[in-house]
């Protein structure tokens, strides 16, 4: 029941939960299963870039429940949180000041393109 209240009968510990797995899309999952998936989802939280190159955001019946989700999925991979951190805290940024000199925009994409190469090395 997304945006309702949990009650506590029916609130699930992050350790009863399905362990979640992170695979690279190329070699690990089929595309087809993965839009079977979303076409049969009832929520839906993505983003991508389509064949023209625009990028697209697609969201779907966001609640409660779906933000409990997300913050445990988020504490389970720290690069998903870091990713959205940074990308947070540079929309916070520009709010304050639009007229900032994107530093700090330049220094987050720095950050996620050393991270991702740190994590090839590791084969993660």
């Amino acid at each position: 029941m997304a945006g309702t209240r949990l009650k506590d009968d029916s609130m699930k510990s992050a350790f009863s939960l399905p362990k979640m797995t992170i695979s690279k899309i190329e070699t690990l999952i089929q595309l087809d299963q993965v839009f079977d998936l979303i076409r049969n989802a009832t929520n839906v939280l993505t983003f991508f870039r389509d064949e023209k190159g625009e990028f697209r955001f697609l969201y779907t019946d966001m609640g409660e429940d779906e933000f409990l989700m997300m913050t445990i999925l988020m504490h389970r991979h720290i690069e998903v949180f870091e990713f959205f951190k940074a990308a947070i805290l540079d929309i916070e940024n520009y709010r304050k000041a639009p007229d900032h000199d994107d530093a700090f925009t330049y220094k987050a994409s720095e950050y996620i393109n050393i991270r991702k190469q740190a994590l090839a090395y590791l084969n993660i």
